[in-house]
């Protein structure tokens, strides 16, 4: 097939084909700059955030009468009025979008035989539409080397639609989870329970509570691209421990 799915729906099901797309290759860092008087050019702030993206898609669809043709237009409608739904292009199926179609959608007037041009705005980076977990059972002192194979870290503040979790279920007497720079620590004994780290969103929780103060931190975890080093230490650890995430691309 040559065509897209958005919303769960692919294009093939209103009987559009696909002609051409425009496909973002990366979406604009967002400028922050300020002008200096006296002075050429202008001062640029170490800023790496960025806007978000647009992929636009032309496709050409036809009916028998034009009763199907309006009725046909309609379904087009109501399928992209869905907000922030994902986005999948048929020749990267492992990838979505988190996209809104906000612009007016206006068919060419050709008769039986029509044209539209959709402009999906999208999240700034792609998500991996399948989840990857490395899951270990550790009794002491441990080191696991994560080789995250996305383009763009993910971590505190990440955009719309990113996931990364570490879930840490057991017991301990202490315990220091440690991602290359960063470590988060539980001093309070833990006899059992799941404790849930949400590094995208900011979030602790043990068995679906609050359990952020029971943490001592100055931030959350986060994956580079490449080779990423995960310690774990403490005393009397026996726990199962879960890295989730969905990696994002540029």
């Amino acid at each position: 097939m040559n065509g897209l799915t958005f919303n769960g729906v692919h294009s093939d099901s209103f009987g559009l084909i696909m002609k051409t797309v425009q496909r973002s290759a990366g979406a604009p860092v967002r400028q922050k700059e300020i002008v200096i008087p006296g002075r050429d050019g202008t001062f640029v702030f170490p800023y790496k955030k960025r806007n978000t993206k647009t992929h636009i898609a032309k496709f050409t669809y036809s009916a028998t009468n034009m009763a199907d043709i309006r009725q046909k237009e309609r379904q087009i409608g109501a399928w992209l009025s869905a907000q922030e739904a994902y986005l999948i292009f048929d020749d990267e199926p492992d990838v979505a979008y988190l996209a809104t179609a906000y612009s007016e959608i206006t068919p060419t007037e050709n008769y039986l035989t029509r044209e539209i041009e959709i402009e999906f705005v999208c999240q700034p980076f792609g998500i991996a539409i399948e989840e990857t977990e490395i899951s270990e059972t550790i009794t002491g002192s441990y080191q696991k080397v994560i080789q995250y194979e996305g383009t763009h870290k993910i971590g505190f503040g990440s955009q719309m639609g990113a996931y990364f979790n570490v879930e840490l279920d057991g017991s301990f007497t202490s315990l220091n989870i440690k991602l290359n720079d960063t470590t988060i620590s539980f001093e309070t004994p833990s006899a059992s329970g799941t404790i849930i780290i949400d590094n995208v969103n900011g979030k602790i929780t043990k068995d679906g509570a609050n359990y952020i103060d029971s943490a001592t931190f100055s931030d959350f975890l986060t994956l580079y691209p490449g080779t990423n080093l995960l310690e774990i230490s403490g005393e009397s650890i026996n726990c199962t421990i879960k890295v989730k995430y969905n990696a994002l691309y540029i």
